[in-house]
């Protein structure tokens, strides 16, 4: 499959690695992978922003690689406006930063997002402050953090938490299947939610307009976890991963927190590598141990060392 890596240093503190593998399809050889990955950080200030996109439908790598430009772009603009950057204000800027991009691609005749669309999983980390997340879709981000336990008889056990921040997007929520039918969308056996003959398998998306008259928001649910909760343990350590469902598909995410940070090392090459290595054990997962070829999905990462 196609491999990208890209790995930057954050601030003086923060290291990044990404990593985005094309999934297969033996029924559909050729297709593109539809994932993509960005982070940046600001210029001036400790902030740092990171975002997971998850491409659907035939132009779902178009669309995705535009927000995955448009998104940090507009970020970064909005970044500079805002004097002190809070954590309501961050969500704001994030659900604002969404519904902008949204509304310019629907505008652009470049952009085919009438029927194609993108998952997208966006954090905006104040470094040793906060972490904003902003989610649409069915990418996803952890934090995860290993604490020390006491085990009676055994002594200190270090382990890896999983903490949550972001919940997918999809009917299986309550509140989201009964806006998708209070808008008059129609959701089959497996979830799905259609108009006439388009469907898709969330609740919130980019791209999709088409979808909008049946309930599907490209409004972001916003996350905001206080740093200060787990840097104040100075023998935690903790890292934010945010992935594509080419990872959540097949992998929990304790399981993907405790693979991840059991690789994790203090490098940036070391980054790169555990990152590499989770998409390898998501992959492995959707092969089964099959010698025939599997389906697989495009199969995406990044991950921030706080």
């Amino acid at each position: 499959g196609l491999r990208t890596f890209r790995r930057s240093t954050v601030a003086a503190r923060l290291s990044i690695g990404s990593c985005s593998v094309q999934g297969q399809n033996p029924d559909g050889p050729g297709k593109p992978n539809q994932d993509r990955c960005f982070d940046f950080t600001h210029d001036t200030t400790s902030i740092c922003c990171v975002g997971v996109l998850d491409g659907h439908g035939k132009k779902g790598h178009d669309v995705a690689e535009y927000f995955a430009k448009a998104l940090p772009n507009e970020i970064s603009k909005c970044v500079d406006e805002v004097p002190t950057l809070t954590p309501k204000i961050a969500g704001d800027l994030l659900t604002d930063c969404f519904h902008r991009t949204q509304q310019n691609a629907v505008a652009d005749k470049n952009v085919q997002s009438r029927i194609s669309g993108c998952a997208a999983t966006v954090a905006i980390i104040v470094e040793k402050q906060f972490i904003v997340v902003a989610n649409a879709g069915d990418c996803r981000a952890v934090l995860g953090v290993r604490r020390q336990s006491q085990v009676k008889g055994e002594g200190p056990q270090w382990k890896w938490e999983a903490l949550p921040l972001s919940k997918d997007s999809t009917t299986d929520r309550p509140e989201e299947r009964a806006r998708i039918e209070a808008s008059g969308g129609r959701i089959d056996g497996s979830g799905n939610v259609w108009t006439g003959p388009i469907g898709i398998a969330m609740t919130r998306v980019l791209g999709d307009s088409i979808m909008s008259t049946v309930g599907v928001l490209s409004t972001p649910e916003i996350t905001t976890f206080d740093l200060n909760d787990i840097l104040g343990d100075e023998d935690s350590e903790s890292f934010l991963l945010l992935a594509s469902d080419g990872v959540w598909g097949e992998m929990s995410n304790d399981e993907a927190t405790q693979a991840l940070g059991e690789n994790l090392g203090a490098s940036l090459v070391e980054v790169v590598e555990a990152v590499q290595r989770l998409v390898e054990i998501a992959r492995g997962k959707w092969q089964a141990g099959l010698s025939i070829e599997q389906k697989i999905d495009d199969t995406s990462c990044v991950c921030v060392v706080l």
